[in-house]
């Protein structure tokens, strides 16, 4: 059975103007999840995610886009593999600027579902 707690970390929320007070007014403290940052033209380029706190770990690229989106997760091992999903969905558009695959969290041994790294 899903809760309704359960089907609200699944939704990918935004995205919303790259802004401090943006960040701090939609973002809960001290939850964990993956974001997205969207140049102008709301295109994803660069994968992120907040192994401790999301807002804080969002706040770092406010200069490198104009948008955002996030998704809570309730999982560290969550967090890794949906911050891998949206790495391959996006790491072949044009202007997408993490070339690295994300690394798994200290603690955590799980590899990529989608290429076993």
């Amino acid at each position: 059975m899903l809760l309704k707690w359960d089907f609200l970390n699944k939704i990918v929320r935004g995205p919303y103007p790259l802004t401090l007070p943006q960040v701090g007014l939609l973002i809960y403290p001290k939850r964990i999840g993956v974001f997205l940052i969207h140049n102008e033209k709301k295109e994803v380029i660069y994968v992120g995610r907040g192994d401790e706190d999301l807002a804080k770990e969002i706040k770092k690229y406010i200069e490198m886009g104009k948008f955002f989106s996030y998704q809570y997760t309730i999982s560290l091992k969550e967090n890794y593999l949906l911050e891998c999903k949206y790495f391959h969905r996006y790491q072949n558009n044009p202007n997408f600027l993490k070339k690295d695959h994300p690394l798994p969290p200290p603690g955590i041994e799980e590899k990529c579902p989608i290429c076993g790294l």
